[in-house]
């Protein structure tokens, strides 16, 4: 900081000063919130589908559908049409279109979703989360059901003991 040369000393800052104050103060912001976006965005990023849990009373729903050869059926085409770009044929979470998405398509066959209740699968469907899309205007909550029926067949034969 300059001062301002005369017979007194002056404490008061020149007009340059606080200019300059000013834009190291809006740099400064600048960077900081440059930073702490990317981290945030790091974060989601790098976020685990695995945490992405259900509000209780949506992942206790029961589904109404009997999962029978019909709404399996249903559920396939559905699936078909909807969830294999990204999920792939099988539900491995390797469909063409998953490849560059982040965070990655969850392999559906895995224990950890097949443990998850059908209401919570159903919540997920509905709501979708970046970059899967929300299905609630997409899909009627029937076909969502039955979604959730086929989605079942691509784990192992065992269920958990609750659904």
């Amino acid at each position: 900081m300059r001062l301002a040369v005369s017979n007194r000393v002056s404490l008061v800052p020149t007009r340059g000063d606080i200019m300059k104050r000013n834009i190291s103060a809006r740099l400064a912001t600048t960077g900081v919130a440059a930073v702490l976006s990317a981290s945030v965005l790091a974060g989601r990023s790098s976020e685990s589908a695995a945490n992405w849990k259900a509000p209780r009373r949506e992942a206790d729903k029961k589904n109404p559908v009997p999962a029978d050869g019909q709404s399996v059926a249903r559920g396939k085409e559905i699936y078909a049409k909807n969830c294999a770009d990204c999920h792939g044929a099988a539900g491995k979470g390797d469909g063409p279109k998953g490849a560059d998405l982040e965070p990655k398509p969850r392999d559906l066959s895995s224990s950890q979703v097949q443990a998850e209740g059908e209401g919570a699968l159903y919540w997920k469907i509905t709501t979708g989360r970046r970059p899967m899309p929300s299905f609630a205007k997409l899909l009627s909550e029937k076909d969502r059901w039955h979604t959730v029926n086929y989605i079942r067949t691509l784990g192992p034969a065992t269920r958990p003991a609750n659904n």
